[in-house]
């Protein structure tokens, strides 16, 4: 179905499962749509009333520039919950979606929502001298601000290749594998730095090719000027502080890939470590994962939510 955001932007909302069970609602990563959590949704809707959205600019959802992304999209959100008076909502972001958990929390606070549920992201992506936490490009190659800028300039100049290149880091890789290639040749190559990194950085076993054929189709769907506009709200975040100062009635769910290429020192122990006492918490490492553990390991996946939730 379509749900009309508050500024008539169209925003389309996939549901499943009996309107009396619990909700449980899933924000997508960059790029993705509500068919990434095609894997979860189906054994999930047995026992709650799921939902996921497209954010704005993917998917289904209306295509059209968007300043502020991440923080538009809790908006969007909150919205929806209000219209359809839906409470006790454990809302759970992967990747980007992640941050849009972060900003519906610094925004809306635990109103309309029991728990929260993160997955394999930061909540600073920006690496510096002194957090060492944020994204990578490979395991050798930290998220800089450099790098972040050179990103986005192969998002503006070769788009379709840095789409397609940034698909198998998202995949369990091997740690043993040679070192990628070095952050100032990626800085200086902005127009391929995909491929650059990702031809170094292998996934530690072969992708079906319908995974790689579905990854490669829908991440072409969001035009360059709405990633542009998610990637720099990326960027721009840091909910460090937020996460200390995090509500304690929320319960929060962190789920994290043990072999993530994009996270190869893992934020997960470190937001269980600065969450607040009394806070209920459960940290959960996927072994066999990298980045996207409801899709590499989707019967894992769907019995830690449920438990948690449950």
């Amino acid at each position: 179905m379509y749900f009309d955001a508050e500024d008539g932007t169209k925003l389309y909302v996939d549901e499943e499962g009996r309107d009396d069970r619990p909700v449980l609602l899933f924000v997508h990563g960059l790029f993705c749509n509500f068919t990434f959590w095609r894997s979860n949704v189906p054994e999930l809707a047995k026992l709650f009333h799921v939902i996921s959205i497209d954010m704005r600019g993917h998917g289904f959802s209306l295509k059209r520039d968007v300043g502020d992304a991440p923080l538009q999209v809790a908006k969007d959100i909150h919205a929806l919950l209000v219209a359809r008076d839906l409470r006790n909502v454990t809302l759970i972001g992967w990747s980007e979606g992640a941050h849009v958990v972060h900003h519906y929390v610094a925004t809306f606070g635990n109103d309309r929502l029991k728990s929260v549920g993160f997955i394999d992201m930061s909540p600073k992506m920006i690496c510096d001298d002194n957090w060492a936490f944020g994204l990578h490009l490979g395991p050798d190659v930290p998220m800089t601000q450099a790098v972040f800028d050179s990103v986005r300039a192969g998002l503006q100049n070769d788009d379709f290749n840095t789409r397609q290149g940034l698909i198998p880091l998202l995949f369990a890789v091997d740690r043993t594998e040679p070192a990628a290639v070095p952050a100032q040749r990626i800085v200086r190559n902005n127009s391929i730095i995909a491929r650059i990194v990702s031809a170094k950085c292998r996934p530690r076993y072969p992708l079906p090719a319908d995974t790689n054929e579905f990854f490669s189709r829908n991440f072409t769907l969001p035009t360059t000027a709405a990633a542009l506009s998610h990637w720099d709200g990326l960027g721009a975040a840091d909910f460090r502080a937020q996460v200390a100062d995090f509500p304690r009635q929320l319960s929060v769910l962190l789920m994290y890939g043990a072999k993530s290429a994009l996270f190869p020192v893992s934020p997960g122990q470190w937001i269980f470590d600065n969450l607040p006492g009394g806070v209920r918490k459960k940290l959960k490492l996927f072994d066999e994962s990298g980045h996207a553990p409801h899709w590499e390991e989707p019967s894992k996946f769907n019995r830690v939510v449920a438990r948690f939730v449950l």
